[in-house]
């Protein structure tokens, strides 16, 4: 058996006249690459990539479920009835006070930004700042406070890039004054 490890690794998918091909430059591939290339394959073939990603989460539930059913048909774990009540029985009790301790915190800290609200904002309403104010204050803006002169000149009074065209226009209008 040869086994060339720099030979490339083509994995190709077609479907509905779509044919998507993957190619990596070795062969000794790792699963991890491997499931990219599906990826890459399914949504090249047009599926979601939510599509995919919840395919992955369903798939491990029932691998998960599919190692419960085989330890308890192989007897390595199987709880007797009392004990798997009274587990069920402290895990419902335990979670009805915890939601309990978690609602009396929320309502603790809604309390609290209800009261930093009211006094964040008061007296701002009616500050004075107007639309020009705020318009005259971001034209008087540094588009980037490092930039060295000559990088400036290449912005606008609104910190937007000047283009020929704006440049053109700005260079016409100080003609016509």
């Amino acid at each position: 058996m040869n086994l060339d490890f720099k030979k490339p690794t083509i994995i190709t998918a077609q479907q509905y006249g779509t044919k998507v091909s993957v190619e990596l430059d070795h062969s000794d591939t790792d699963i991890d690459e491997l499931f990219d290339v599906f990826q890459t394959l399914v949504v090249g073939l047009g599926y979601h990539e939510s599509a995919w990603k919840q395919w992955i989460v369903d798939r491990a539930d029932e691998y998960k479920e599919e190692e419960i059913e085989n330890a308890v048909d192989m007897g390595i774990y199987e709880p007797n009835a009392e004990l798997r009540r009274a587990a069920e029985e402290y895990v419902k009790m335990l979670s009805e006070k915890e939601i309990d301790e978690a609602i009396a915190e929320h309502n603790e800290d809604e309390e609290l930004i209800s009261d930093f609200e009211s006094t964040l904002y008061d007296g701002l309403e009616n500050d004075g700042w107007t639309e020009e104010l705020e318009e005259q204050y971001w034209k008087e803006q540094c588009p980037d406070p490092f930039l060295t002169p000559e990088e400036l000149e290449k912005y606008d009074d609104y910190g937007q890039l000047k283009t020929p065209k704006k440049e053109k226009k700005i260079k016409n209008k100080s003609k016509k004054k």
